[in-house]
C-alpha cells in the first residue's frame, strides 16, 4: 500500500503537430514528463511512471525486487478512492521489461504515447488513454520486428493490487469459482469479497478478446488468491506467446478499468468482449490496426 503523497504535476510543454498512430484525425500532441502525467477518464485517473519500479511487496512482480520499467499505472483512483495499484500494467517482452528510457512521452488529449524502444528482438510503442465513456484504460501496444526473420516472443502483463494480502479474484469471464485461470477473457479483483467492506477500487482487466486469438501458451504465473510468497501479495500476471513476422507490425491491445464494487465490475464487464472497431471502447482504432492486434480476434 502506497504511504508517499500525490505526485506534482507540472504544465505540458512543447506542443507539436503531429498525426497520431491509433486516431483517424491530426491532432495536437504535446512533450511531456511521463512522471508528471495524469490521464483522467471519467470518474478515474491513471498515473503512469518511466523506470519505476515499486520495490519489495510491489511491481513488477516477475522480476527480480530491484527491476524498473515504465508502468501505465504506478497508482490509480477512482474519485476519492486511490490506492489502487503498487505499480501496475507493466509489459514483459520476452525476459525484457518495456521502459520508456528518456522519460518523455507525446500526450494527446488523455491519450499518453511513449517509446519507441527496442526490448529484446521487436520494436515496442504504447499508446494508454483514459476513455472519455467511463473509467477505463485503453493500452495499445505496438510490436515492430525489424528483422529478416519472424520473431516468436512471451508476452506478460504484470501488476500489484494495493490491496496487498487482502487481493482476489471475485468473478472472471470463464471460471465458476473465484479464481483467475487461463482461460479467462477478464478478471475482477479487489481487497474485499464483500462490497461493504471495499477499501481501494476494484480492478477488471481484460486480456483477451473473443474467439480464437493468435496469442497461445496462455498462463498465469500469478494470481492473488494463490500467491504464498509475502513478497508477491496482491500480484496478478498474465502470459502468453505471439509471433511477429518478418519487417511486419502487430498489436496488442488491453483494457483495464476501476469501479465501486464487485457486482458492478463483474456486471460491467463482458462488454469488453463486444468491442467493435471504430466505436465505443474502440473509437479511434481503424479496423486495420484492429486486424493486427493479436490477443483480439478482430479478422473475421
Amino acid at each position: 500500500m502506497r504511504a508517499d503523497a500525490p505526485r506534482v504535476r507540472r504544465a505540458i510543454v512543447l506542443p507539436i503537430l503531429a498525426s497520431v498512430l491509433v486516431v483517424t484525425q491530426v491532432a495536437f500532441a504535446a512533450q511531456v514528463t511521463i512522471d508528471t502525467v495524469a490521464l483522467e477518464g471519467v470518474g478515474a485517473s491513471w498515473d503512469p511512471a518511466a523506470g519505476y519500479g515499486y520495490g519489495l511487496g510491489g511491481a513488477p512482480c516477475l522480476g527480480p525486487s530491484d527491476a524498473r520499467g515504465y508502468t501505465g499505472a504506478e497508482d490509480a483512483a477512482l474519485g476519492e478512492r486511490g490506492d489502487a495499484f503498487d505499480g501496475g500494467l507493466y509489459l514483459w517482452v520476452g525476459a525484457r521489461l518495456y521502459d520508456d528510457r528518456d522519460g518523455f512521452g507525446e500526450r494527446v488529449g488523455q491519450r499518453l504515447r511513449t517509446g519507441p524502444e527496442k526490448t529484446g528482438r521487436l520494436v515496442v510503442t504504447r499508446f494508454d488513454e483514459a476513455l472519455q465513456s467511463g473509467p477505463t484504460l485503453r493500452t495499445l501496444v505496438k510490436l515492430e520486428n525489424p528483422a529478416r526473420k519472424d520473431v516468436s516472443v512471451r508476452i506478460a502483463w504484470d501488476s500489484a493490487l494495493g490491496g496487498d494480502e487482502r487481493s482476489a479474484t471475485r468473478g472472471s469471464s470463464a471460471s465458476p469459482a473465484e479464481a483467475t485461470t487461463k482461460a479467462d477473457r477478464w478478471t475482477v479483483v479487489s481487497d474485499s469479497p464483500s462490497d461493504g467492506g471495499l477499501q481501494d477500487p476494484v480492478v477488471t482487466f481484460v486480456v483477451y478478446g473473443p474467439g480464437k486469438v493468435r496469442a497461445t501458451s496462455r498462463q498465469v504465473p500469478l494470481a492473488p488468491e494463490e500467491v504464498t510468497d509475502l513478497e508477491l501479495e496482491g500480484c496478478i500476471a498474465f502470459r502468453f506467446r505471439v509471433s511477429v513476422p518478418a519487417g511486419q507490425t502487430r498489436y496488442l491491445l488491453f483494457f483495464t478499468e476501476l469501479r465501486e464494487t464487485n457486482s458492478l465490475a463483474i456486471d460491467r464487464a463482458p462488454r469488453f468482449l463486444r468491442a467493435t472497431p471504430g466505436e465505443g471502447l474502440l473509437e479511434g482504432v481503424r479496423p486495420k490496426i484492429a486486424r493486427r492486434i493479436l490477443n483480439w480476434n478482430f479478422t473475421g
